[in-house]
């Protein structure tokens, strides 16, 4: 069976690692990939280098709405702008992706999406592969839903569902939390053919860059660690000012942000660095930077909104490495039900930064919650998560 897969994507991350995870821990050897992705996601080189030499890649070029909008000045940022550029563009990606996904043969289809509707190729790829009389259609979403605000895209977005869930045999949610925000449109409500499949992480590659030599950080320093992109819902403003608190106790403490910045970030960035004191370090993206989470003692998540799953969690409890997360429902689900406290309300950078001393200073409840952390990720594996998604996919292929 040949399995296509289709990104659209902006951001190095999460995407790209569930990826090559569900490639790399495929149940069925024989079977094969064939990953498509926007020539310019920033993480292309990595996908080629992670899929494995039976599998294949492509990139295709298709002009990107986000991408577009983020270019107009400030003068011309306006919504009606927005949406004539929309309906200018809608028709050219449907045209070139049309003329792309004929000349590439597979079984199935299984779409990576981010939030929904997220990418405005990845809806369209489902909705042509179903015109083009094609089966094995998947929809996959590894963020959380929006809904749309003004009249106008409320219409066209409920057309665009429809014509989607008429095309896709199954919608696979990244977690509950994602699914739940699914189903608050619409369409989506009662709809049977949506489920979710938790991500899994069990294997964490070392990296040799060395953050203490590199930063000329003490070693006898703890460090507490933010792996997230350079984006405002993230919550680096909410972690310094957590931070800070803690600083002012503890001055043989750092904060380290090491993450994606896209260039329309920029100034977000440096506001960031305007906000922070000597010990904050900010750090461009570093090639598997999970596989640093070893050499510091606190993993740290303070995002306020927009989360799906918390991967990085994972990645920190397995290797034995506390978290402290804000408490929004998707990090809660991942972390789950228990009697630490491991998750602080997310407007409370008091009481978050109440969270770092007493981790930095209690030996017992640090080793508590390290214990906790690695039973807990073990429940989530990449090899079951995979199993899933294969028998999801072949069940349906079954039925054909």
């Amino acid at each position: 069976m040949k399995i296509i897969i289709h990104i659209e994507n902006l951001y190095k991350g999460g995407i790209d690692t569930f990826v090559t995870n569900l490639i790399q821990n495929w149940p069925n050897k024989k079977d094969t990939f064939l990953i498509i992705s926007n020539f310019n996601h920033p993480n292309n080189d990595f996908l080629k280098q992670r899929i494995g030499e039976n599998n294949t890649f492509f990139t295709y070029k298709v002009p990107l709405f986000s991408l577009m909008c983020k270019k107009l000045p400030d003068y011309l940022n306006l919504f009606i702008i927005k949406i004539l550029i929309f309906i200018f563009i809608i028709p050219i990606q449907f045209f070139l992706m049309l003329k792309f996904l004929i000349l590439i043969k597979g079984d199935a289809l299984l779409v990576v999406n981010g939030g929904y509707p997220g990418g405005e190729t990845s809806r369209l790829t489902n909705i042509i592969w179903k015109i083009l009389g094609r089966e094995n259609n998947f929809h996959n979403i590894h963020n959380l839903a929006v809904q749309p605000k003004k009249w106008i895209e409320k219409k066209y977005e409920g057309f665009s569902d429809y014509l989607l869930i008429k095309s896709v045999d199954k919608f696979i949610c990244v977690s509950k939390t994602s699914e739940n925000f699914l189903r608050k449109r619409n369409l989506f409500l009662a709809l049977d053919k949506v489920t979710y499949i938790h991500n899994g992480i069990t294997k964490i590659n070392k990296n040799k860059f060395n953050l203490k030599k590199h930063l000329n950080i003490s070693k006898n320093s703890k460090i507490y660690l933010v792996l997230s992109s350079y984006e405002a819902r993230k919550g680096h403003e909410f972690l310094i000012d957590s931070f800070k608190l803690v600083n002012r106790k503890f001055k043989n403490t750092h904060l380290i942000f090491i993450g994606y910045l896209n260039i329309f970030d920029l100034t977000y960035y440096e506001l960031l660095k305007k906000k922070s004191i000597k010990n904050i370090h900010l750090l461009d993206y570093i090639p598997n930077a999970s596989g640093l989470i070893n050499q510091c003692d606190f993993l740290l998540l303070g995002s306020q909104e927009y989360e799906s799953f918390g991967l990085v969690a994972l990645e920190a409890m397995i290797q034995k490495v506390p978290v402290i997360a804000t408490n929004i429902d998707a990090f809660c689900e991942v972390i789950g039900d228990n009697d630490l406290n491991l998750t602080v309300d997310k407007n409370d950078s008091k009481a978050f930064s109440n969270q770092m001393i007493k981790l930095l200073k209690n030996r017992y409840y640090r080793n508590e919650v390290k214990k906790y952390g690695f039973k807990r990720a073990r429940l989530f594996s990449e090899k079951n998560m995979s199993l899933q998604y294969k028998e999801i996919i072949f069940s349906n292929f079954k039925k054909k």
